[in-house]
């Protein structure tokens, strides 16, 4: 009688690849008052099974999928599936709010099987968007600056704002115009229903138009040449039309025919906040000092 001895197989694990959650549009709800209501989300997922053995056991036959919200079921599901390949598919479920109560998924295939709780970490996806319609502000020195802070946050605990000197409880999505005399800090703080938390901050930039000086002298005795000087205190970096130059310089340039020179200012964003231009001409010693344009 001849033994058989069941050759070692190459066992691997079951993972995920992907798992996504959308939450379907829901016209005309109300952000405070339906946390507990029904929402209605499309999840797809792709589970990698890479282990096809020679001998198939019943069991190794089929796959099954469960998605839970804890203690009901929303999707249960038996495939025959023998291939190492992805097991990938959709659907779409009645479900509360997951972001106060997260999913649970479980794949099974024989005695392997792969776990995943969505969220995981709730705060770590809570804030959507925070951002200001401008970061770096100019004011006249007896004046304030304004911009618009916007926020959208997914269903949380607790949210608010605040600047150091008071806190604002804010919904979900929301705006909120401010007035600055100098540069501030705004923090979002958000704690998640299970308690994990999870903040940004957004730094507000407020500079005096005082704190730029941009101009040209002609230079006696030398045709058709200028000083040009600037200084500019708390910007990011600074211009002299397409050349990078420091905060503080001068440079003398020779015009031969009407010339509009510009110093830019720029934030941390890349993006130029503030022009200052010179119009300059061989013919007169007077340069013309044209009208600050804001960008």
């Amino acid at each position: 009688m001849e033994n058989y001895q069941e050759q070692e197989r190459d066992y691997r694990p079951l993972s995920i690849a992907n798992f996504s959650v959308s939450e379907c549009d829901r016209e005309g709800h109300n952000q405070m008052e339906d946390r507990f209501s029904i929402r209605r989300y499309h999840i797809s997922w792709r589970i990698v099974d890479k282990y096809a053995p020679d001998y198939v056991t019943d069991d190794e036959t089929y796959f099954t999928l469960e998605i839970k919200q804890g203690n009901e079921m929303l999707v249960s599901m038996r495939m025959n599936h023998t291939l190492a390949d992805d097991i990938y598919g959709d659907v779409i479920v009645s479900a509360h709010d997951i972001y106060m109560f997260p999913l649970q998924l479980k794949a099974s295939k024989g005695d392997r099987s792969v776990e995943l709780v969505y969220p995981e970490h709730p705060a770590d996806i809570a804030i959507k968007e925070y951002y200001a319609t401008e970061r770096v502000l100019f004011k006249d020195i007896n004046d304030t600056a304004k911009t618009t802070l916007f926020w959208d946050i997914r269903e949380a605990a607790l949210a608010k704002l605040s600047d150091g000197k008071e806190e604002i409880p804010i919904r979900r999505k929301g705006s909120r115009t401010v007035y600055l005399d100098e540069t501030t800090t705004y923090n979002l703080d958000v704690v998640a229903y299970d308690g994990s938390s999870t903040n940004q901050s957004l730094r507000i930039y407020v500079y005096n138009n005082q704190d730029v000086s941009f101009k040209a002298q002609p230079i006696p005795n030398k045709d058709h040449s200028f000083l040009l000087k600037w200084k500019v205190k708390k910007a990011w970096w600074v211009y002299l039309d397409d050349e990078k130059v420091q905060l503080e310089d001068e440079r003398i340039i020779e015009v031969t025919d009407e010339t509009t020179v510009t110093l830019k200012i720029g934030n941390g964003a890349g993006e130029f906040v503030r022009l200052y231009s010179i119009k300059l001409s061989p013919s007169s010693q007077v340069p013309s000092y044209l009208p600050v344009r804001v960008k």
